[in-house]
């Protein structure tokens, strides 16, 4: 497993043109792929066309030479790489990668590929440079992406509080008008004891007419509520019928 940045560098001299990734990290223990590709003016001939890739470590002064390509690979036999480079490019598709097996902290350090075309057979050098490490570190784009979910949690937990406090403010507010209009109600009892006094007052020898008024304000009572059952309108009506 390893991570690239994506930051190739190219030098334009004479006719060839090498481009190779800046940085590579690597976990300890797996395989890493060196990217080399390059451009050339002539046509690659695959019997000349040559590739060498070198490596110098942290601490060493000169680079060394660990692979070399030329129809075939040919990988070192010996020393610190022996068994570990692997050819991965395509000379047909101008491509001169390697890949590095077991990658261990002994591999830290740069590596330089050269490609070769004849008669093009000057060109700028790439480099690349390998960190072998125990554990893959955050890159850009992870950090990125754990900065978006940590927003959108934060985002739902203020939408979570916002939806609970305007239930909860709904809900009292649906207890006070319960209340009101038990209150309302109670009040509306009392409005009734005095109208069907004031109507059994106005018509004493009309029992039916009392009657009718206890009837009337119980329908006005159970389907409005808030209404009176016997209005001062109907105690005047009630006067005019006794009247006649």
């Amino acid at each position: 497993m390893s991570r690239s940045f994506q930051k190739f560098q190219g030098y334009h001299v004479w006719g060839i043109e090498v481009f190779t990734t800046s940085e590579v990290e690597a976990i300890n223990g797996t395989s890493v792929k060196l990217t080399c590709t390059f451009s050339s003016k002539e046509p690659v001939s695959l019997q000349t066309a040559s590739v060498s890739w070198d490596f110098r470590s942290i601490t060493a002064d000169r680079p060394e030479r660990i692979f070399y390509y030329q129809e075939i690979p040919y990988p070192i036999d010996k020393g610190l790489f022996k068994g570990h480079v692997q050819w991965s490019g395509d000379m047909k598709r101008k491509d001169a990668s390697i890949t590095l097996n077991n990658v261990h902290p002994g591999f830290n350090g740069t590596y330089f590929c050269q490609v070769a075309n004849p008669p093009d057979v000057h060109a700028n050098i790439g480099e690349t440079v390998l960190r072998v490490v125990d554990k893959v570190t955050l890159s850009e784009i992870s950090l990125l992406v754990a900065i978006i979910g940590g927003s959108c949690v934060v985002i739902l937990v203020f939408l979570g509080i916002f939806v609970a406090v305007r239930m909860y403010k709904k809900r009292n507010k649906e207890k006070d008008i319960e209340i009101w209009i038990y209150s309302l109600r109670g009040n509306v009892s009392h409005v009734f004891i005095y109208h069907i006094i004031h109507c059994a007052l106005i018509v004493p020898s009309h029992q039916l007419v009392v009657f009718f008024c206890f009837f009337f304000f119980y329908l006005r009572l159970n389907m409005f509520g808030c209404r009176y059952a016997c209005s001062p309108a109907a105690a005047v009506h009630l006067t005019a019928l006794k009247t006649k």
